[in-house]
C-alpha cells in the first residue's frame, strides 16, 4: 500500500457529523423520571413507610427518600443540560421512533406494579423468591437447584436483616 492511500476498511465518509443523541427523547425521559421521583417523594414513600424511628434509629423512609431525591436532582440536571445544548444537538435519524423503548418502559412499569401489589397483598416471603427466580431464569440460569438456593437464601437473609438489623417489618 502506498503512503497516503486510504485503507480499504476505512469508512468512505467521516461519521463525526452524524448526530449521536436525540435530545427530545432525553428531555422526555428526564421529565418522566422527575415526575416519578416527585410522586415517590410526595405520596408513595410517606404513605407506605412508617415514620417512627427511635433516637438513634434510621427512619424506614430514609433510604427511599434519599434514592428518590437523588433521581430527582439528577434528572433535573440531565433535562437542564439537554435543554441548554438543544441547539447544538441534532435529532438522530433512525429507523425506529422509540417504540421499543416505550414498550420496555411499559413492561417494566407493569412488572413493578405487579411486584408492589404482590408485596402488599401476598407478602414478602412469597413474592421475593418468585421475583428472584424469574430474574435468574431471565438472566440465563437454568440449574433449578441454584435458583432455589439463591432465591431462598437471599429472601431469608433480607427478611432476617430487615427484621433484626433495621427493625423494619416486611409485609
Amino acid at each position: 500500500m502506498s503512503v497516503g492511500a486510504p485503507e480499504p476498511d476505512a469508512p468512505a465518509d467521516d461519521v463525526a457529523d452524524e448526530p449521536i443523541v436525540n435530545p427530545v427523547h432525553d428531555i422526555v425521559a428526564g421529565l418522566v423520571l422527575a415526575a416519578l421521583s416527585l410522586f415517590a417523594l410526595l405520596w408513595l414513600i410517606p404513605t407506605q413507610t412508617k415514620s417512627a424511628a427511635g433516637a438513634y434509629d434510621v427512619s424506614p423512609g430514609f433510604f427511599p427518600r434519599l434514592a428518590a431525591s437523588a433521581v430527582l436532582i439528577l434528572s433535573v440536571i440531565f433535562v437542564g443540560h439537554r435543554v441548554a445544548r438543544f441547539g447544538q444537538m441534532r435529532q438522530q435519524k433512525t429507523s425506529s421512533d422509540g417504540g421499543a423503548i416505550l414498550t420496555e418502559i411499559v413492561v417494566w412499569t407493569i412488572a413493578c406494579a405487579a411486584i408492589w401489589i404482590g408485596l402488599w397483598q401476598i407478602g414478602f416471603l412469597v413474592v421475593a423468591p418468585l421475583v428472584i427466580a424469574i430474574a435468574m431464569v431471565a438472566a440465563g440460569v437454568r440449574r433449578w437447584w441454584l435458583i432455589v438456593i439463591v432465591a431462598a437464601g437471599v429472601t431469608a437473609a433480607t427478611y432476617w436483616g430487615a427484621g433484626s438489623l433495621f427493625e423494619v417489618d416486611l409485609p
